[in-house]
């Protein structure tokens, strides 16, 4: 059981007390944005193979891997 598929839970980032969500998820949606732009720019570029990551259909992330990512998150944040 410990090693069923479970949902992989969004972390939130917080700053100061926290920022609204309005702002996080236009945040979000501008990395996206710039992550499929640079996808697009690296598999049309057929000179460099080795940089093409093919994404993962079935990616896995334990809660004990979500728990860590959490804490890191925290800390970076506590950092800035």
């Amino acid at each position: 059981d410990e090693y069923r598929i479970k949902p992989v839970e969004e972390v939130k980032y917080m700053k100061n007390g926290g920022e609204d969500d309005q702002k996080i998820a236009a945040r979000n949606q501008e990395n996206l944005e710039k992550s499929a732009s640079s996808n697009a720019r690296l598999k049309s570029n057929k000179e460099i193979p080795g940089l093409v990551h093919q994404p993962r259909a079935n990616m896995h992330i334990s809660e004990s891997q979500q728990e860590f990512f959490r804490m890191l998150d925290e800390k970076i944040e506590k950092v800035r």
